[in-house]
């Protein structure tokens, strides 16, 4: 079996200065990213993590599965998503720990997200580390897609 499809991200923007009239300089800016994934495997999962808990994913240690039950154990990520929920109320932080797929990167808040549309060879570094800030449990979604070895 195997995973085929596209990813996107667009981000559209006006910047204008509040207040003139239609003459106003502005600048719009709409760029767009694609990328054709052919993987092998998806996975996917909304993860709580405790008030001021921490949580890791490994993506080649074979501990994770696919919709259908089968085992992944990736080499290659080709996309990784991580979005924090709406409803939280504490800030998640993907931090370094050992073995990172990505370095430290700043707190998603309520509805914040981060993603990236590149292979990334997780033969040697392979986990995500995730750090919640304390008053409350918190959920992220996390989608990975990549090749298995």
């Amino acid at each position: 079996m195997s995973l085929s499809g596209k990813i996107r991200m667009s981000i559209t923007a006006l910047n204008t200065l509040a207040g003139y009239d239609l003459a106003t300089p502005q600048e719009n800016v709409n760029q767009s990213l694609e990328k054709t994934v052919s993987a092998g495997v998806m996975y996917h999962a909304r993860i709580t993590i405790a008030d001021g808990g921490t949580s890791s994913i490994d993506v080649s240690d074979a501990s994770l599965s696919d919709v259908f039950g089968n085992t992944i154990d990736m080499i290659t990520v080709s996309a990784l998503y991580i979005s924090a929920s709406t409803d939280n109320t504490t800030d998640v932080t993907i931090v370094t720990g050992t073995t990172p797929i990505v370095e430290d990167l700043p707190p998603l808040s309520a509805g914040e997200g981060v993603s990236f549309l590149s292979d990334i060879d997780v033969t040697t570094n392979s986990k995500l580390h995730f750090s919640n800030g304390s008053g409350a449990t918190a959920d992220i979604d996390v989608i990975i897609t990549g090749v298995e070895s």
